[in-house]
């Protein structure tokens, strides 16, 4: 669903169902801990408060992520983070339970801008593009950053099996 400005109640339902599992995506791994439900609210509140804010040359996707972005940032400055929830399913789809806690960990010692960067990326498959607007960074600049993260966690991924296998 596109993002047509000034909507009703009914389109904005319509859209908080398409977005709402992304944007509880991002506020995880940026924000973990038990206030999930307040801020996945807090989102939507700015965004039906901001409907006149949103400019059309982005997705609704991207323009709620980034008001995602903008909330963790806000939440991280005003208390301390928690650790990742190692025990989270949803929170590393696809990685070996074995491997699991030791990604959570290195994604929990990232910056929030980094963390969202492979978050979008590798667990919500957004393209660079999306990614670019998100973060209001160019499109280059995720790529050599996503290259540079990912060959990070590889190197540390190698020196703990190395020290532990």
């Amino acid at each position: 669903m596109s993002f047509p400005g000034a909507i009703g109640r009914a389109e904005f339902a319509a859209l908080y169902d398409e977005h709402v599992g992304v944007v509880r995506s991002v506020l995880l791994r940026l924000c973990p801990g038990g206030r999930l439900d307040d801020l996945t609210q807090e989102v939507f509140l700015r965004a039906w408060r901001g409907q006149s804010s949103f400019r059309r040359q982005s997705s609704a996707k991207t323009w709620l992520c980034r008001i995602a972005r903008n909330l963790a940032i806000d939440e991280l400055r005003a208390v301390r983070p928690e650790p990742l929830p190692v025990d989270h399913d949803a929170a590393a789809p696809g990685i070996d339970p074995g491997e699991r806690a030791l990604v959570l960990e290195l994604l929990g010692r990232m910056e929030p801008d980094d963390r969202l960067l492979l978050v979008l990326l590798c667990v919500e498959q957004c393209s660079i593009a999306e990614i670019a607007e998100v973060l209001e960074v160019p499109a280059g600049t995720v790529k050599s950053r996503a290259f540079t993260l990912r060959q990070k966690l590889k190197q540390e991924l190698t020196r703990k099996e190395a020290v532990h296998g």
